[in-house]
């Protein structure tokens, strides 16, 4: 489940976080200061992001901006990415997990293993 406020803006999954990659191609996710849970995971997604070269914002966004989005994803603290292929039954993007979430996910994993004892 994804949870939205009352004027229409994701917030958060159960016990995840929702990023998104607009049409842009900038890598968004709520601002933790608007209540949801930073997580460490998050916090740690984002500086993987930032070698890349991805553009990163903490901004609400709308049910309509994540459908229309090139990716949806979630994380949590047991998984370092989830890809939201259809949300309500419309697809997101091309119907297939994202290429940039992916990247993402090689990356942190390949940081993980050079940096835990």
């Amino acid at each position: 489940a994804i949870f939205v406020d009352v004027d229409g803006m994701v917030k958060e999954g159960a016990a995840t976080n929702v990023w998104i990659v607009d049409r842009e191609g900038t890598l968004r996710t709520r601002p933790a200061e608007s209540g949801i849970l930073r997580g460490v995971t998050r916090t740690t997604l984002m500086d993987v992001a930032k070698p890349l070269g991805l553009a990163i914002e903490e901004t609400a966004f709308s049910v309509e901006e994540m459908l229309a989005a090139r990716e949806v994803f979630i994380t949590a603290a047991t998984s370092i990415r989830f890809p939201v292929v259809s949300v309500d039954g419309k697809t997101i993007g091309n119907g297939h997990p994202g290429s940039i979430a992916q990247n993402i996910r090689e990356t942190f994993f390949d940081i993980a293993e050079k940096t835990v004892i």
